[in-house]
């Protein structure tokens, strides 16, 4: 993890995973060492052109690696936090460009303390005399989440085509530089129609498809593109990992907790209120924050059980996380909820969950129950 420091200009690594790049590979990375501290280029074994062969003396560190899953490209956007050293994260694919504003915006972007990630909108590029990109949607803005802290704990990539990445905490959309794609122009119709083929096999749901299908007559707008680049140079500090790693999917995030204690009442009148406090650690690789609006939505909860541990309630106790929670610390909850109005013994099993995902006990967790005798009002007032 790389830690913002008021003063210190922030260091930014550009990534870029690849295969059969060979005719372009070295421009891009010529290009990204005018705004970039640092390069990382990770080429996929499948390549069957010389593309490692050909970058890997011009960018500070390169690696190759095999995918366990042919198409399965989340290990790969992931593997970038063991390698790079900057403060923050730029992905490239490698038919893309940064737009030239962006240079003068890079500090400001990585200098906001708050700020985690940004989306930036992403132009096609239609025609290059002159360049012109289609303005309208889906090809513009084609918001994509490119730009994040060096932080692993924040960073998911979940297993399924095309879900690039999700990023925990304050995101922002900044309009005013884009990245500059121009797959339209360098993607025959034969790759174009393999690479739909590909995502469909992969699980696409046929909405990403649907970018690749550039259609003649859209509105046009000219764009700024960068002139022809120096030719790439051999990086003094260059790293060549010369190893094949395989890249193993995981299907879910590095959620685990530990319920260290719950303080709350034994016996209780039915339909009375308790308030129950519960001390939890993080113990996985994943750190937690509080909901602002996209993934994740954790939430500490607990399920209903009678005597013989049948499920009575599965999901209406959530009690939400009350703020950054980094991997190794402890979080208080405090737990309000009203007792079942049917007097009988009962069970509380309690987890953490990610809303829409999973439960954390399915990532590995412990989870804990705790037992709860309801009374009738007349029983509870004797005792």
């Amino acid at each position: 993890m790389n830690l913002f420091i008021p003063g210190k200009r922030p260091r930014l690594s550009v990534y870029i995973f690849t295969r059969n790049s060979a005719d372009r590979i070295e421009r891009l990375v010529s290009e990204a060492y005018e705004f970039a501290d640092e390069v990382v280029v990770g080429v996929d074994n499948a390549s069957r052109d010389d593309t490692f062969e050909r970058v890997h003396s011009f960018v500070d560190v390169a690696f190759r690696f095999k995918l366990q899953l042919p198409g399965q490209l989340a290990p790969a956007r992931l593997a970038v936090f063991d390698y790079a050293t900057g403060d923050w994260i730029l992905t490239l694919d490698d038919d893309e460009s940064m737009e030239p504003t962006f240079d003068s915006l890079r500090d400001e972007l990585m200098s906001d303390p708050q700020v985690t990630h940004h989306y930036l909108a992403r132009k096609y590029i239609a025609n290059l005399s002159p360049p012109e990109y289609v303005r309208v949607a889906p090809w513009y803005p084609d918001w994509q989440l490119k730009l994040f802290r060096n932080d692993r704990s924040l960073v998911w990539s979940p297993p399924r085509p095309h879900m690039g990445y999700y990023v925990q905490g304050l995101g922002n959309f900044e309009a005013r530089t884009s990245i500059l794609h121009f797959e339209p122009l360098w993607c025959s119709p034969e790759k174009r129609a393999i690479k739909q083929a590909e995502y469909r096999r992969a699980g696409s749901d046929g909405v990403i498809e649907k970018s690749l299908e550039v259609i003649e007559g859209l509105p046009l707008e000219l764009v700024t593109i960068r002139p022809p680049p120096r030719p790439a140079q051999q990086r003094p500090t260059n790293k060549v990992h010369a190893e094949i790693r395989e890249l193993k999917p995981a299907m879910l995030p590095g959620w685990k907790a530990e319920i260290l204690a719950i303080d709350m009442v034994e016996s209780v009148a039915a339909g009375a209120s308790v308030v129950a406090r519960v001390q939890v650690r993080n113990v996985g690789a994943m750190a937690w924050t509080r909901h602002v609006g996209h993934w994740p939505f954790l939430n500490l909860a607990f399920q209903l059980l009678d005597q013989k541990e049948q499920l009575l309630q599965r999901d209406g106790h959530r009690f939400p996380m009350p703020g950054h929670v980094a991997p190794g610390e402890q979080v208080l909850f405090i737990a309000p909820f009203t007792a079942p109005t049917k007097p009988g013994d009962y069970w509380l099993e309690w987890d953490l969950v990610s809303e829409l995902e999973c439960w954390f006990h399915e990532c590995g967790s412990q989870i804990k129950r705790t037992p709860l005798k309801v009374l009738n009002a007349s029983d509870s007032s004797r005792e």
